[in-house]
């Protein structure tokens, strides 16, 4: 047994790397201070560059509570309402009866938008990119049936993501970009850390993604998917990631109260409460975390609010049992 949670993952990751099942990094911080950091493999397949804890990454769905946080933060400054129906600023839809609350707990019933988009979506998908427009587009035109009503069921839904990035966009009246990053990211000084979607360029280099197969290298360069933000393409490193999750404990984001209620299960109509709160996942009383996976990145980030521990996982070789290993890493020291 490792007599650390360190050497766990330090010891743990190393092996995984040699065994061809981890190309990324690892991060762990205390109390604000970094007490490991690993990077095992290549940030690039043509140059071989090798990776580093301030390489950029897609975070995938641990983009989710950044988005629920520029919410939080509209929310603090009056400019909206948890329990506002998503139509009193998404006007074209056809959905009263959902509200932001809803959208946050995953607990909206929102046909998918993958499914939506397969059917109605006039693009070419070979060099076109959906957008969060199109999808308020094709939600006001076809009005997709739900697949339950508010608060019957809890059910992951990428779209709810989607439609709160749009929220933002209509209350702050800026792109979801330029909110969090005149929001969060500049006034953390958190330089690695953006969101951005296609067509558009990134501020700054990306890890690519990549699969690596019978010696080959594939890498994902393209998903016409990449047009929509909230959900996910949220972009940082370890370090700046771990710098914000910090802050967000700190209170240099918002305040106490308003943090303990994204850290708050939601309640089903049936009295059922759910494990998930505003963008996180909640296990116990005093752990939250996420987990992403997108084409070529599977990512973690994780909070141990007694211990005032962040733990950051984050892969770029398309290995999908990389959250698996992460809980190998930690059942030593967590149950």
């Amino acid at each position: 047994m490792a007599d650390t949670i360190e050497k766990s993952f330090k010891d743990l990751f190393a092996e995984k790397h040699e065994e061809g099942e981890f190309n990324g990094v690892v991060l762990i911080t205390q109390n604000g201070k970094i007490t490991y950091k690993g990077a095992f493999g290549i940030s690039d397949i043509e140059t071989e560059e090798e990776l580093t804890t301030k390489s950029i990454f897609n975070l995938a769905s641990v983009s989710k509570q950044l988005t629920a946080m520029c919410i939080m933060m509209l929310s603090e400054k009056g400019k909206l309402d948890y329990d506002d129906a998503i139509t009193k600023y998404l006007t074209e839809l056809p959905y009263d009866n959902i509200t932001i609350r809803q959208l946050l707990h995953h607990t909206s019933g929102l046909a998918p938008y993958e499914d939506v988009v397969e059917d109605f979506w006039k693009g070419d998908e070979d060099k076109d990119f959906v957008t969060n427009n199109d999808l308020l587009k094709m939600y006001a035109k076809e009005k997709p049936k739900s697949l339950f009503k508010p608060e019957e069921k809890y059910e992951y839904s990428n779209t709810g993501y989607a439609f709160l990035a749009s929220i933002v966009e209509r209350v702050s009246e800026m792109s979801f970009e330029d909110f969090i990053k005149e929001n969060i990211f500049e006034p953390l000084d958190l330089s690695n850390a953006f969101a951005f979607r296609r067509p558009k360029k990134a501020p700054k280099k990306v890890v690519q993604g990549f699969t690596y197969e019978e010696e080959e290298y594939e890498d994902y360069s393209y998903n016409y998917l990449d047009g929509i933000v909230g959900d996910g393409n949220v972009f940082a490193s370890a370090e700046d990631l771990a710098a914000y999750a910090y802050a967000l404990l700190e209170g240099k984001i918002v305040s106490e109260d308003t943090l303990k209620e994204a850290f708050t299960v939601a309640t089903l109509k049936n009295g059922e409460e759910t494990e998930y709160g505003f963008g996180w996942e909640l296990e116990g009383d005093a752990y939250v975390s996420h987990t992403g996976a997108w084409e070529g990145y599977n990512t973690y980030l994780g909070i141990d609010l007694e211990e005032n521990r962040i733990i950051i996982v984050l892969d770029n070789g398309n290995h999908e049992d990389v959250h698996d290993i992460t809980d190998e890493a930690m059942s030593e020291f967590y149950d």
